[in-house]
């Protein structure tokens, strides 16, 4: 789903109602509310043979200042 939204520009244009009806609440957003950030669980693992713990990404969608609608889809860890 993440590579879906991401790569194929699937939320691009979508105003934020629409995104936070689509994907809920964000995890974290900035202070002025232009950038929302999830935290995507990718199934990547740390440490030997995955012991370590869940290696947790975050997908974040830029929103335009005039209109509000994502411009930018972002993944990174």
């Amino acid at each position: 789903m993440v590579h879906d939204l991401e790569i194929h520009g699937r939320l691009l244009g979508m105003t934020k109602p629409a995104v936070l009806a689509l994907l809920g609440p964000p995890d974290a957003s900035d202070t002025t509310g232009y950038a929302f950030d999830y935290a995507v669980d990718l199934g990547l693992r740390t440490g030997p043979w995955g012991l370590g713990g869940t290696w947790l990404f975050f997908i974040t969608v830029h929103f335009d200042t005039a209109e509000m609608r994502a411009v930018e889809v972002s993944t990174r860890d």
